[in-house]
């Protein structure tokens, strides 16, 4: 039909465009392989320190994200919160799920 044959020159036009990218400068870019730190540290479950070091690290003053939680409320519950945010961590870790609020 017409608009069949419509949709398949738009989308010809649309993703067969040239290129402005040397191909020289693509085939210079090296990828590096992660160290082997960084992939024995995805075999770790998170400890408690790197948490508390995490959220001590993070910034204060800041408007809240969309669960309109601050890096102050968290760093305002002490141990007791950075207990409980590693027990969330390592549940998440172990479970490889993603808790989703």
């Amino acid at each position: 039909t017409d608009q069949l044959e419509r949709w398949r020159e738009y989308f010809c036009e649309l993703l067969n465009v040239h290129s402005t990218v040397d191909p020289y400068v693509i085939n210079e870019v090296q990828i590096t392989a992660p160290s082997r730190l960084d992939l024995e540290r995805q075999n770790v479950q998170p400890s408690f320190e790197e948490v508390k070091r995490a959220l001590n690290q993070m910034k204060s003053r800041k408007a809240p994200r969309s669960d309109e939680v601050t890096a102050d409320i968290l760093k305002a519950g002490g141990e007791p919160m950075i207990k409980w945010l590693h027990e969330i961590f390592t549940d998440m870790w172990e479970n490889e799920q993603v808790v989703k609020g």
